[in-house]
């Protein structure tokens, strides 16, 4: 079986005992505006597919025509997407959105990110989730991912890509927890 380096959509974090599921509908509602922005305006430039899909959902979901929010100037349009997605219900397509984003998008930083750690894969697709690398490896791997990409950007990627059960990275999660670049709030992903 292949996954790619986005290992999947639900994974736990232990934050003071307790067990939170990270979705990708859980991220577009920790997103800020600027950082919905961010991501729907790259999609509007660099893939247009998944940006009208992007819309189609949110026009469907808000029960409206897709022609009503292409009126809306981009930067309000992005926030009603991100509130769109944001919900429980569109999980799956939240989901999606963010790995066309990732993997249409920022294939060259998941391949930095899985060489520095040392991860045989395939054009950014590992054939097994390996078990995790070093603790050093993985701090200068994440190190490089915050220093040469923007800031929301790896912060998705690390949240979606952190494996499930008995293949999770604990030093992973402990960083995605403790590094305030990375963890999650309410306010920002």
């Amino acid at each position: 079986m292949l996954h790619t380096a986005i290992a999947g959509a639900r994974r736990t974090i232990a934050i003071q005992s307790s067990f939170i599921p990270v979705t990708g509908s859980e991220i577009f509602s920790r997103l800020t505006p600027d950082e919905a922005h961010h991501v729907f305006e790259s999609l509007y430039v660099g893939d247009k597919p998944t940006y009208k899909a992007s819309v189609q959902v949110t026009a469907q979901r808000r029960r409206l025509r897709a022609t009503f929010l292409d009126k809306k100037p981009r930067p309000e349009r992005h926030v009603w997407m991100r509130d769109v997605l944001a919900l429980r219900a569109n999980d799956d397509a939240a989901t999606e959105i963010l790995q066309n984003w990732l993997l249409g998008l920022h294939r060259p930083m998941i391949i930095d990110f899985l060489d520095v750690c040392g991860l045989q894969h395939q054009d950014a697709i590992l054939e097994n989730i390996p078990p995790q690398p070093e603790t050093s490896v993985l701090a200068g791997a994440v190190d490089g991912l915050l220093n040469n990409y923007p800031a929301p950007v790896p912060k998705i990627y690390l949240q979606l890509f952190q494996p499930v059960g008995e293949e999770a990275w604990p030093d992973l999660d402990q960083l995605l927890i403790s590094d305030e670049r990375l963890a999650s709030s309410a306010v920002s992903v």
